[in-house]
């Protein structure tokens, strides 16, 4: 159980690697909504015993605490308006 866990907190964590930075912090800016896609994603497709069942909520679980240290760490950028604004994070300040 906990290997797939594992397994499945890499592959989204790798998917994620390959995003640019903008990208990354447009997905995080909205945390419940990605949260609850997450979840739902999780235990949709990987949900059938109760071993599997486990492993997608501990995968799930290690995801939606990797997108909050992301947006805490880095920052977000949500749309206000017609613009996305960026609101920076604590080892972020500034966009270059």
């Amino acid at each position: 159980m906990i290997a797939i866990s594992i397994g499945m907190f890499c592959a989204v964590f790798a998917v994620f690697s390959y995003l640019a930075p903008r990208t990354k912090r447009r997905v995080v800016g909205y945390g419940l909504a990605v949260d609850i896609a997450v979840w739902v994603l999780f235990l949709a497709i990987f949900g059938g015993t109760g071993m599997e069942r486990m492993a997608a909520v501990f995968a799930a679980m290690g995801v939606t605490a990797f997108i909050h240290t992301y947006r805490f760490a880095f920052g977000y950028e949500r749309i206000v308006g017609r613009r996305w604004v960026f609101y920076p994070g604590k080892f972020r300040k500034v966009i270059s």
